[in-house]
């Protein structure tokens, strides 16, 4: 009978133990990765419609809350339905934010997402940003900011254009 020598068993295991740490990475690239379309812009038009107000006061300020319903084309189009809160100031000036519930087509991709927006401005015109995610459908995974313009075009009504930047994570 003829023994093997430590030394042939010691150079197995480290054999082997190279071969797992090189499946380990081989076995990575196998699985799905997650990945994100390339980030593009675009811009449009929108017009705002606001439903009827509830009108507060406090120091001075006037609080209003009401619903809107934003239409929008462009880059993306379809509708926004939510709810947004103004603070007139007592000098004129205002500022507002509100959460709209977007149902439309962004590029190809059509389904729903939820946009979050805030400006400042007067009553006559304002400017602001937004946000919008949690996507569904063609929409799951969007994710975008972007800036508005808006002028009041009598009473609660207004249009505007905005500019976006916006990708979407697969």
């Amino acid at each position: 009978m003829t023994k093997v020598p430590k030394q042939i068993g010691v150079e197995k295991r480290i054999v082997k133990k190279i071969n797992a740490l090189l499946i380990i990475p081989l076995a990575l690239l196998l699985l799905p990765g997650a990945y994100a379309t390339q980030p593009s812009s675009g811009s449009g038009t929108f017009t705002a419609t606001n439903g009827a107000p509830h009108v507060r006061s406090a120091g001075g300020n006037m609080i209003i809350t009401h619903s809107v319903m934003f239409i929008i084309t462009g880059t993306i189009a379809g509708t926004c339905k939510g709810q947004e809160r103004d603070v007139v100031h007592a000098d004129g000036t205002l500022e507002f934010h509100g959460t709209c519930t977007f149902t439309g087509s962004a590029g190809e991709k059509s389904g729903t997402t939820i946009d979050r927006y805030n400006g400042r401005g007067t009553m006559a015109s304002f400017e602001g940003r937004f946000v919008v995610g949690h996507g569904t459908g063609g929409l799951e995974g969007l994710h975008g900011v972007g800036a508005f313009k808006a002028s009041a075009n009598g009473e609660g009504t207004s249009t505007g254009t905005y500019t976006l930047q916006w990708h979407i994570d697969h």
